[in-house]
């Protein structure tokens, strides 16, 4: 969170709505194509218990500047939950194949891959006969659901819904003289940077499209094999 030394509210409003946007970025799909549906998203920001030196002063006052020193960071929650009227890898045909590049290019990577995944998440789902991302983004509803009561947990479920943010409209990278180029320097650099580094041949939008695919990847695969990726992941 940017700090607001002046507090001003406009530009909490403004830095809000940049939160918001970056969020709905790297989730956002088509609905009618997509495996997963955004119910909602909500917005946490401030101090919930705040000491009020002025009794004039409402403790849900929101335009209290206190409520918002500079080390507290805000949190975007966004709950979305899976399309199940949306056919699996194989019966799709047409437009809606563009939608499993991703998956296809990453679906064979090892559950050791996804971010968030222990040593003992790994074994577990290895001793139930899933080893990589696409057999646990497909798994059924219900085996998702025996999952998740034989482990007493939801983790199950939260890491499948995360494998299927790769199921997304991915136009394919045309642009082959710059395959190499990793995917880290997409989230890290500007879009005036990366067209420097592209050379003028990519546009803005082009670049902005291959950031919000890049961040969305960061999201899913862990740091240290996401580092290692290039634009290669999307041709």
């Amino acid at each position: 969170m940017s700090t607001l030394k002046d507090f001003d509210v406009g530009e909490l409003v403004l830095h809000l709505h940049r939160d918001l946007n970056h969020a709905f970025d790297l989730i956002r799909v088509e609905q009618e194509n997509s495996l997963l549906y955004v119910d909602q998203v909500k917005a946490k920001l401030g101090r919930n218990q705040l000491k009020i030196q002025e009794s004039s002063i409402s403790e849900n006052n929101l335009l209290n500047p206190d409520r918002y020193p500079d080390e507290e960071d805000w949190e975007i929650e966004v709950s979305y939950s899976a399309n199940s009227s949306v056919k699996k890898p194989g019966i799709q045909k047409g437009k809606l194949a563009e939608n499993y590049l991703l998956m296809n290019k990453m679906g064979t990577f090892t559950l050791q891959k996804l971010k968030g995944i222990d040593k003992y998440w790994n074994s577990f789902f290895r001793n139930k006969g899933i080893t990589n991302l696409e057999q646990l983004a497909f798994l059924e509803e219900q085996e998702i659901i025996r999952l998740c009561k034989i482990s007493n947990s939801l983790l199950p479920k939260q890491f499948q819904t995360q494998v299927l943010l790769l199921v997304c409209k991915v136009t394919p990278f045309r642009y082959f003289e710059f395959r190499e180029k990793l995917l880290i320097d997409l989230v890290l650099k500007t879009v005036d940077e990366l067209k420097k580094d592209f050379k003028g041949k990519i546009t803005a939008l082009e670049i902005y499209e291959l950031k919000k695919l890049a961040s969305l990847i960061f999201m899913v695969i862990d740091n240290t094999t996401a580092s290692k990726l290039t634009l290669e992941i999307f041709d």
